[in-house]
């Protein structure tokens, strides 16, 4: 896992967004942490960067779990 800003040094953003990160040069995450949460705010760094978004779900012990999953390209 990386920090935003070993990514992106150059956009000032990154620092300031302390709560998501990449898990290598390419899959960023954003952990939801609180069980009411229903609209979370991501930050997607760089302008000309192309992100593919996928949205994973799965229902174990009858709690559905949506995850989005943004892939750099």
């Amino acid at each position: 896992m990386r920090p935003m800003w070993v990514e992106f040094p150059a956009d000032w953003s990154v620092f300031a967004a302390e709560d998501q990160h990449f898990v290598g040069c390419a899959l960023l995450v954003h952990p939801v942490t609180q069980s009411s949460v229903t609209v979370l705010k991501v930050y997607l760094p760089g302008e000309n960067e192309v992100l593919f978004s996928y949205l994973v779900s799965s229902l174990t012990l009858l709690v559905l779990m949506s995850i989005e999953v943004d892939i750099r390209g």
